[in-house]
């Protein structure tokens, strides 16, 4: 698959300096939006020496995203490019805004995606954003940093709350205030036909829905950024507006799409079914999605053994499956459904069988990874444990 995109950057209708920028590079399948943020065009400083020091880091590591992208490593280890490449830009900022008083306090927001094959990075930083379309679905994939936003996450405030908050445009994190800085990552499979939206607040403020941005932005590619920007200035253009749309191809007409890349795109659709994950934004679902193996099963195939430890928590996807318990009944899961609750908490051997009636696939989310996904997204994890621990109470832990 490949990406193209388009990007375009408007001063707004009350502004006088432009201090957002933005980089398309369809080559390196490397996109870019930077909101920056100082007095004397400091701003502008800034936001281009973000997404300079990103461009060279990325260029620099083209032998990661090539093995990336033939498979023959892992995400994570683009994950990693990616973040040490903010921390450059970071540090990059933060030492110009100390070489001269002019630029004391200067910094910008920085909203990364790098699409390396089927993969699309999101690295992320302040409250530009990220949003998905995908066929009618239109999914924002990052997470304001603002510390409106952060009160309505800590729920102090309802989300219709959060525009016209006194905070709203005070920034919870920002590229280049300090030496480094914590970063949102995000892994997703992409598929031919998604376009992804990078755009600074300038044009998020004037965005009542995310469906109302599927509608501004209407179809082609080519003027689709200056279209979300016209839609932005006549809402009343208060601020910087910059947009870069991206869609997504396959390379040739006829090239098939791979059976791991689409296992892997019908396996997250089966979760966002599951009720343990009702009302999860997709970036939850895709976090908790990239916690868990995702394993293939086939019929008669014995996924657990009674009287064998097990440490880890099972969601069923698709196919079929039978729990086998001695003096019970057997007891048939299927799609969305869940079991292995309790060996989360404590390490215990089975006391039933599993074993596959229909082909499919079990999402396994071991303990060790779903602890270490509650350190990082203590939300996101301390959530998905109460669910389950509702699910316990309510239904039992078949094994």
């Amino acid at each position: 698959m490949h990406t193209r995109g388009v990007g375009a950057s408007h001063t707004g209708r009350v502004r006088k300096n432009n201090e957002d920028s933005f980089l398309v590079d369809d080559e390196l399948g490397l996109y870019i939006v930077a909101d920056g943020m100082g007095g004397h065009a400091a701003g502008e400083i800034a936001s281009k020496l973000a997404i300079e020091t990103v461009l060279e880091a990325i260029r620099a590591g083209q032998a990661v995203r090539a093995a990336v992208a033939e498979g023959a490593a892992q995400p994570r280890d683009l994950v990693a490019l990616l973040e040490k490449a903010v921390q450059s830009a970071c540090l990059a900022v933060y030492q110009r805004s100390r070489s001269n008083a002019r630029f004391a306090g200067m910094g910008t927001t920085l909203t990364i995606a790098l699409v390396a094959g089927a993969h699309l990075l999101l690295a992320h930083v302040g409250d530009s954003r990220l949003y998905m379309i995908r066929g009618d679905e239109v999914s924002r994939l990052s997470a304001d940093h603002s510390l409106a936003a952060e009160l309505a996450r800590a729920g102090v405030i309802s989300e219709d709350k959060v525009r016209s908050h006194p905070f709203a445009n005070t920034l919870t994190r920002c590229v280049g205030l300090q030496e480094a800085v914590a970063v949102d990552t995000l892994v997703l499979t992409v598929a031919p036909g998604d376009r992804f939206v990078l755009c600074s607040d300038g044009l998020s403020n004037y965005l009542d829905s995310a469906a109302e941005l599927k509608e501004a932005l209407g179809d082609g590619l080519e003027q689709a950024a200056t279209r979300l920007i016209e839609h932005a200035n006549h809402r009343g253009g208060a601020d910087n507006t910059t947009v870069v749309v991206v869609t997504v191809d396959v390379t040739h007409p006829d090239a098939a799409v791979p059976d791991a890349v689409l296992r892997r795109q019908r396996a997250l659709e089966a979760l966002s079914r599951c009720p343990l994950v009702e009302g999860y934004p997709l970036r939850q679902r895709v976090h908790l999605f990239m916690a868990g193996r995702l394993v293939r099963f086939s019929r008669d195939e014995r996924l657990i053994s009674m009287s064998r430890p097990v440490n880890a928590l099972y969601i069923c996807l698709s196919g079929q499956l039978e729990v086998r318990a001695s003096g019970s009944p057997p007891v048939d899961i299927t799609a969305g459904g869940v079991f292995g609750v309790t060996t989360v908490l404590h390490e215990r051997p089975a006391r039933a069988t599993v074993v596959g009636l229909a082909p499919g696939d079990v999402l396994v989310i071991e303990k060790e990874r779903l602890t270490r996904m509650i350190r990082k997204r203590p939300r996101l994890g301390v959530g998905t444990l109460e669910r389950l621990l509702a699910h316990v109470s309510r239904h039992g832990d078949l094994i």
